[in-house]
C-alpha cells in the first residue's frame, strides 16, 4: 500500500465502527427532533383553528346598531363615595393628571393619534 493513503485505512476497526455508529444515532436523533416539532407544530395549529372557531361563534357586543354597550356590566359598579376603593380611585385620577404634563403624558397622547400613523413606525422602519 502507498504511504500517502495510509492514513485513510483505520488502524483499529473498532473506533471507525464506534464513528460510524455515533453518527447514525445522531441522524436518527435529529430525525426524531424533526417529527417532534412536525408534531408541535401541528397541535398549535390545532389550538388556533379552534380559538378560530370560538371566535367566530363569539356574540357581538350589541345586539342591534347603534346599541350602547352597558359598561356596568362589563366593569362593575363604581366604589362607593367615602369608601378606601373611591379614594384610591381617586389618587390615581390625580396621578394620572399630573403625568400629563411629564414628556411621557405627552408621548401618550402622540401615541393615540391615528391620523399620522405612518409617522409612528418611520423610525422603526428607516
Amino acid at each position: 500500500m502507498m504511504p500517502q493513503f495510509q492514513h485513510l485505512r483505520p488502524e483499529h476497526p473498532c473506533k471507525a465502527w464506534r464513528a460510524a455508529s455515533l453518527c447514525a444515532l445522531s441522524l436518527l436523533l435529529c430525525l426524531a427532533l424533526c417529527l417532534q416539532a412536525c408534531r408541535v407544530t401541528e397541535a398549535h395549529l390545532d389550538v388556533a383553528s379552534e380559538a378560530a372557531a370560538k371566535q367566530e361563534k363569539a356574540e357581538p357586543y350589541s345586539k342591534a346598531p347603534g346599541e350602547m354597550l352597558d359598561s356596568i356590566a362589563l366593569l362593575g359598579e363604581p366604589p362607593a363615595e367615602g369608601s378606601p376603593l373611591f379614594a384610591y380611585d381617586e389618587s390615581m385620577y390625580r396621578e394620572g393628571l399630573e403625568l400629563r404634563a411629564t414628556p411621557r403624558g405627552e408621548q401618550a397622547v402622540r401615541d393615540t393619534d391615528m391620523r399620522n400613523y405612518s409617522a409612528m413606525f418611520s423610525e422603526a422602519f428607516g
